[in-house]
């Protein structure tokens, strides 16, 4: 890193004090993050009634979240195995924006560039019945929208929609992951291996080049 605006006088290296007072500003910030975490998982898993629920916020009508109050929240604790898939369904109302992505417990954001760990309104293929349905699991179902959890078994998904004309409503559904096209509708497309290799590649590059690569 360069500092470009730097002039002739200026310290680079701080003195005891300024890094004692930097220190203790990261050490506020874990302490926030950890319990930011923690405590939004707990109050997740209590109202979702366990993993793999979804618990819905409307901000626009909750004054003590912090979020955009033209949005409505899905969160949902995930957990499954290498054997395991969740399929979720939505019906989603329209709306200006939606899209859904996967993160860790401590809700780090999960590897999007070269992984398929989100989609949003634009990349997502609908159903016939103009619902939104995906695969969750840690080996590709060869479904359009699978959402791939980049080897992490347990972690957090986390559904926005912004500026829509109604409630929305999702459900997710654990099973087996050799069953899970059976969940899907009759007329699910089918992506092979060679496909999915393109779509990421195209995700690759679209993702890269927001930082200059």
């Amino acid at each position: 890193l360069e500092a470009m605006d730097r002039q002739s006088t200026d310290r680079i290296q701080p003195d005891e004090e300024e890094m004692n007072r930097r220190l203790l500003a990261a050490a506020r910030f874990m302490r926030f993050s950890a319990n930011f975490s923690l405590n939004t998982t707990r109050k997740v898993l209590e109202v979702a009634g366990g993993m793999n629920g979804f618990q819905t916020v409307d901000a626009s009508t909750a004054a003590d979240i912090g979020g955009n109050k033209a949005s409505f929240f899905f969160f949902m604790v995930y957990q499954i195995e290498a054997d395991e898939a969740l399929v979720l369904e939505f019906d989603l109302p329209p709306a200006r924006y939606w899209g859904l992505s996967l993160g860790n417990v401590w809700f780090g954001g999960l590897d999007y560039s070269y992984h398929q760990s989100s989609l949003n309104a634009h990349q997502a293929v609908l159903d016939r019945d103009g619902k939104f349905r995906a695969v969750i699991a840690m080996t590709d179902p060869g479904v359009p929208n699978w959402i791939d959890p980049v080897d992490t078994p347990l972690g957090i998904v986390l559904m926005r929609v912004y500026h829509g004309q109604g409630t929305p409503a999702g459900t997710a559904k654990k099973v087996p992951l050799a069953r899970a096209r059976e969940h899907m509708p009759p007329d699910t497309a089918t992506v092979t291996p060679e496909q999915r290799h393109a779509i990421l590649e195209r995700r690759k590059r679209a993702s890269l080049r927001r930082y200059g690569f």
